[in-house]
């Protein structure tokens, strides 16, 4: 019984472990709730290309307007936040004059763990074309584009988009930004990385509570003829 006692605890562990690392977001500021905001009165504050200290922990990338990055907050342009108050719109505050304006930031990894990237993309058919309204994200050297699916009647629609990679290095950069097809609205909201288990690693913690069941199988089996034979 000790060592099926043994098997247990390590087997617990090693479960506590893995759900509690993936469930460990390593982005910082992922909702955009810490900084500088100098708001306008529409609540919008305009974020420069290169500036990597207004919005804790992230740089903005992209465009070339001179009014840069759109950091709003909830009520601003009749816009909602998808979590807290902040959030971005990629078209900057010139809406897409300029081009896209996107937000990175550097975050630590260990090479050969899969990350799950996740963030919100927001659409509004007040302020354009929904479903040509797009945004990419990169996590190192994978990348992908995403597109809103706003029926064209939802007011402040934040749909989840979500995006797995694996770390080739200490360090990878996460860049999210605008693509195409709006001028006016793309919003950007809650953003987290999170380590998640590779399939062996599952495959580890099954092969364990098999284990654990066969032995625990074997010793009821034990005791049963010990008990018949006394």
């Amino acid at each position: 019984m000790r060592v099926i006692s043994k098997l247990a605890a390590s087997v617990a562990l090693a479960t506590f472990l893995v759900i509690g690392s993936a469930q460990a977001n390593v982005l910082t500021n992922g909702s955009f709730e810490l900084g500088t905001p100098s708001p306008d009165p529409n609540g919008s504050t305009n974020v420069a290309v290169g500036d990597s200290t207004t919005i804790t922990g992230w740089t903005v990338v992209g465009g070339t307007g001179a009014q840069g990055l759109s950091w709003d907050v909830t009520g601003s342009f009749g816009l909602i936040a998808q979590d807290q108050r902040y959030f971005l719109d990629l078209t900057g505050y010139a809406d897409g004059n300029g081009g896209y304006f996107g937000v990175k930031q550097t975050i630590a990894t260990t090479p050969g763990t899969q990350y799950l990237l996740s963030f919100y993309l927001g659409s509004d058919p007040r302020y354009g074309l929904q479903d040509g309204l797009t945004a990419t994200a990169s996590a190192g050297p994978t990348s992908a584009t995403f597109t809103s699916t706003n029926d064209g009647l939802t007011q402040n629609l934040w749909q989840l988009e979500t995006m797995l990679f694996t770390a080739t290095g200490t360090s990878t950069d996460i860049t999210l930004l605008g693509a195409s097809a709006n001028n006016s609205y793309i919003g950007l909201d809650n953003v987290t990385v999170d380590p998640t288990p590779l399939p062996s690693t599952w495959l580890m913690l099954i092969s364990g509570f098999v284990g654990l069941g066969f032995l625990a199988y074997r010793g009821t089996k034990k005791n049963a003829v010990a008990f018949a034979a006394a």
